[in-house]
């Protein structure tokens, strides 16, 4: 579902907290895809990017049992504060920069070795920041 920010509400950086069960033994990818209202490229083809988790890798939740949620906070790779002041930017297919974004997605992937020990996700808290 895309998440459109209210008019004069454009952001240029985003935050995303999880509360999660993440087991040593698995994964949880964190993606965001924007667009600038700017922008005449469709949101469907934006590329997906990967944000970084912020919280220390060594957090795991305990396997034996399913309600040790931890948090988990993720947050856009410094690569992509390229803009001033280390705002999101991007270039669309027509090789236009834009600074910001006005519409987003967050895309969560999660990840197993084996089908008996599963991450899930509980809460997921998106922050739209501005500069």
């Amino acid at each position: 579902r895309t998440l459109t920010l209210a008019d004069g509400q454009d952001a240029e950086d985003i935050r995303v907290r999880l509360n999660a069960y993440k087991p040593s033994t698995t994964g949880i990818s964190v993606y965001y895809k924007i667009l600038n209202s700017e922008d005449s490229d469709a949101f469907a083809d934006r590329e997906w990017f990967l944000m970084n988790q912020t919280t220390v890798s060594t957090v795991f939740s305990s396997s034996e049992n399913e309600n040790d949620f931890k948090i988990f906070d993720f947050e856009v790779p410094a690569a992509n504060l390229s803009g001033p002041s280390n705002t999101i930017q991007y270039t669309n297919s027509q090789g236009v920069t834009f600074t910001g974004y006005k519409y987003l997605a967050i895309k969560i992937v999660l990840t197993a070795q084996s089908s008996g020990v599963v991450p899930k996700v509980d809460e997921m808290i998106t922050i739209a920041l501005q500069a």
